[in-house]
């Protein structure tokens, strides 16, 4: 059974297909992320190539068939301005969305957080860390302390098992990560967080996404060698 959908939406990735045509992996908050074949002309009223491009937030229409839909329509509503380095950015948030989220599941208040993420990009050095978080809580990892902000030491390291939250004792394994109470505390509270605790970030956030990643690379992840936000 084919089914005509539509839905407001952001295109992950882009690559050459046949002919005229293109594969793209769509994102939307009703429908999650999935893959459309969309075939792109000149003419006005048909899908414009130039438009079809990531960070581009547009009302989409598909003909849903089995799990290769067919793009239709794919009308632009706005564009995210970012300069080469907020690019780089985007594109690594968008990479981390294409290798983790499972295809067509709702993804509402994630969506939500990914696009006030690409408006944040070039004036917020924090907003691609806050939006790994996001995903990572979307993800089922929440690193709030359980027994809350008051039982948290700021001079006491905690652990944390990517497979069962909060744990007492480190286990030396790839599956645990450490975390200070003074990051810990600063996560809670949202508050800013300095150098020394935006570099441990960094390394969490890294460790959490190897571990998920089943140790396989991100691609853009490699030319952010020294991503600090």
């Amino acid at each position: 059974m084919q089914t005509n959908l539509k839905a407001t939406a952001y295109i992950l990735n882009r690559r050459p297909f046949r002919d005229n045509s293109f594969l793209v992996d769509v994102l939307t908050a009703e429908y999650g992320k999935f893959r459309c074949v969309a075939r792109v002309a000149k003419q006005r009223g048909k899908i414009l190539k130039g438009t079809l491009e990531p960070f581009v937030f547009a009302q989409a229409h598909w003909l849903e068939k089995n799990e290769l839909h067919q793009l239709r329509a794919w009308d632009e509503l706005e564009r995210h301005p970012l300069n080469p380095s907020n690019l780089l950015h985007g594109l690594y948030m968008n990479e981390l969305l294409l290798r983790l989220l499972w295809d067509q599941q709702a993804i509402d208040d994630l969506f939500q957080r990914y696009q006030r993420s690409l408006t944040h990009l070039a004036h917020e050095p924090f907003a691609v860390m806050q939006f790994e978080l996001d995903l990572l809580h979307y993800l089922g990892h929440n690193l709030h302390y359980p027994n809350g902000i008051a039982a948290i030491d700021p001079q006491q390291p905690y652990y944390y098992r990517l497979d069962a939250g909060f744990v007492d004792r480190h286990s030396p394994n790839s599956a645990t990560v450490v975390i200070s109470g003074k990051l810990l505390s600063a996560l809670h509270q949202e508050t800013a967080l300095d150098k020394p605790d935006l570099s441990a970030l960094r390394r969490l956030l890294d460790q959490f996404f190897r571990y998920l990643l089943q140790g396989k690379p991100l691609h853009t992840r490699k030319l952010l060698p020294m991503m600090g936000s």
